[in-house]
């Protein structure tokens, strides 16, 4: 898309130092790998991400770089544990992590292995996903980060929740990129930005203050920040990705493993016999994902936005409910226990209250008849075999009301009841399409990794970088050549240090081209004199460390309020058509048992 193409010229501009900021589902995952590319004779490359999506970014590699980058899973290390890091295992020594071209991390084994690392190991490309990750500044992680952050050439921050509105939160990350953008350090950052105050107990840094300043000098040297208001004309109504799990999460006890063996083994058992062993396999499979699926919420919980989950068993809307309990964070649930009278009222509290963060819905009871276009992200804890139900769950964030695109996530863990039932699901869909009683399709997915569908996913990255689309930017092979005839010096050893501006100027070897706050203010006075609104914002100060002079009140960011009407001709996405939906489910349960026994032995056989 073009913003995404806008997105990684800019950062090639800027030297492979940014801070991208985009909206959830507006591709920075694509975009950061594409800047990355860009730099591959300066690899290794490092990514850092939550761990419950470590193995969601190996595939999007090899999606999207393993044809023009001739890379496999081999060149990919996830490091999963820390003993699978350590010289002194029988796991991955750092040798071996310097021999791939690529190697991930969790934000949680990179705090307990950043004194190894920043020792024995150089990464001149980083990527940091979800970098408000790095919010506080006294976190272990956050001090784990920043020594790695400094000696990498090229750092990529990814976020959709920038924390604009709380800018002690921002720091850690300016100073990751642009080390010297406030030169006065953070104490003078947080007079001026952060509204600091001195109380008995020290200085509070918690307040904001001049954010329209901020945001117009973080746009015009690190930053990028494009919201689906922005970008919707080239949005999809619906975006649905699969995510595969972490493996490592992946709980199988000795009553799911036989479970398993005896269903791939297709032994010749009765029907009934057989729909109560799958439906066994089912249970054991939400029981083996609970842990991983809970890892993913509790990363999702850290972007602090409102979402959908939905659940089919029991054991698994129990056991969200206790993790969402444990961080105190607001929501409701709605299972076949709710009663009927009471769903509206608890719908509207998620619709307008600002704190109630998660619906944890039944899938089989709350999948009708609820209106929730206060989230626009939709996560599929388990899967259920009849299409029709998903569709329709899909459809409480996705109807008239909704100004998003509708982000929809399907959690699968690989080698489970996962693997078939996605397939059925999928299979289902087809059958009822050539009937013509459906116009849904789960084949254009974003997807990571689904072995049983058996997806080829082509090298996209010629395409994405058209010269056609976008004669100004150059393709990335093109780039990539560019950028291997050039010498360049790898990053020393610096000292380490907790922020960046203890560290003199000198020890850095990275060239980072930052202008003076004052300066990048003035060109942008200069410049944007008649395209932006804001109001003064140049107090009389003692404190500040730029010129005074205040810009015109003729400055502002650019924000359309395009509205997304997610209706069709053929189906208009409201409960008037709620009969269209159930004649769909009934066709589609008509046979249950015997298609989803038959379907299922036939797979696996």
């Amino acid at each position: 898309m073009n913003f995404q193409r806008d997105g990684v010229s800019l950062a090639l501009n800027r030297n492979g130092r940014i801070l991208l900021a985009d909206d959830m589902g507006l591709g920075k995952t694509l975009q950061g790998l594409a800047i990355a590319a860009a730099y591959r004779s300066e690899w290794p490359l490092l990514i850092v991400t939550p761990s419950s999506v470590r193995f969601a970014w190996r595939e999007q590699a090899i999606r999207w770089l393993g044809g023009p980058l001739n890379l496999s899973r081999a060149d990919i290390n996830v490091v999963s544990s820390v003993r699978n890091f350590t010289a002194d295992s029988d796991g991955v020594d750092s040798d071996t992590l310097h021999r791939k071209p690529i190697t991930i991390f969790s934000y949680d084994l990179l705090s307990r292995c950043a004194g190894q690392m920043v020792h024995n190991l150089s990464f001149g490309v980083v990527i940091m996903d979800e970098s408000h990750f790095l919010k506080n500044i006294k976190t272990s992680r956050t001090k784990a980060a920043l020594p790695i952050l400094k000696a990498a050439k090229r750092v990529i921050l990814l976020t959709g929740t920038p924390a604009l509105s709380r800018p002690v939160e921002l720091y850690p990350q300016i100073t990751a990129v642009q080390p010297f953008l406030f030169r006065g350090g953070f104490h003078e950052f947080g007079l001026r930005y952060c509204a600091a105050k001195e109380n008995p107990w020290g200085w509070d840094y918690s307040g904001c203050s001049n954010m329209q300043e901020l945001q117009i000098i973080l746009e015009e040297t690190i930053m990028t920040r494009r919201v689906k208001s922005e970008v919707l004309s080239q949005l999809p109504a619906k975006r649905r990705e699969v995510v595969v799990l972490d493996p490592g999460l992946i709980k199988r006890s000795a009553t799911f493993q036989r479970h398993h063996d005896l269903n791939l083994a297709a032994v010749d058992l009765k029907a009934l016999d057989r729909h109560g062993d799958l439906l066994r396999y089912f249970m054991e499979t939400c029981r083996v994902k609970q842990q991983a699926v809970g890892q993913y919420v509790s990363d999702l919980l850290e972007a602090d936005r409102k979402f959908i989950l939905f659940a089919h068993h029991q054991e698994m809307l129990d056991a969200m409910s206790s993790i969402l309990e444990s961080k105190s964070v607001g929501y409701i649930r709605i299972d076949g226990k709710t009663p009927s009278e009471q769903r509206s009222v608890v719908c509207e509290r998620f619709q307008t209250e600002d704190n109630c963060k998660v619906a944890l819905l039944s899938i089989t009871a709350a999948s009708t008849g609820l209106n929730l276009t206060a989230a626009s992200l939709v996560v599929f804890a388990e899967l259920f075999w009849n299409p029709g139900v998903l569709v329709q769950a899909e459809d409480r964030a996705y109807r008239i009301g909704q100004k998003d695109s509708v982000n929809i996530q399907y959690l699968l863990a690989e080698s489970t009841a996962d693997d078939q039932l996605w397939a059925l699901v999928k299979n289902k869909l087809d059958v009822l399409s050539k009937a013509g009683l459906n116009t849904e399709s789960f084949d254009n997915m974003d997807l990571t990794r689904v072995p049983s569908t058996k997806a080829k996913l082509e090298p996209k990255l010629d395409q994405f970088f058209s010269k056609e689309d976008n004669p100004a930017l150059v393709s990335i092979p093109d780039k990539i050549s560019q950028k291997s005839s050039q010498v360049d010096t790898k990053p020393e050893d610096v000292v380490d240090g907790l922020l960046f501006e203890e560290i003199p100027p000198e020890l850095f070897t990275t060239d980072f081209d930052s202008e003076p706050v004052h300066e990048v203010l003035e060109r942008t006075r200069q410049e944007d004199l008649q395209k932006r609104r804001v109001s003064p914002l140049f107090p009389s100060a003692p404190f500040s460390p730029f010129d005074q002079s205040p810009l015109s009140s003729t400055c502002s960011t650019k924000r359309s309020s395009q509205v997304l009407v997610p209706a069709s001709p053929e189906k208009e996405n409201v409960d008037a058509l709620d009969d269209d939906d159930d004649l769909l489910q009934y066709i589609a349960e008509a046979a249950e048992e015997k298609w989803l026994t038959d379907s299922f032995l036939n797979q696996t056989g």
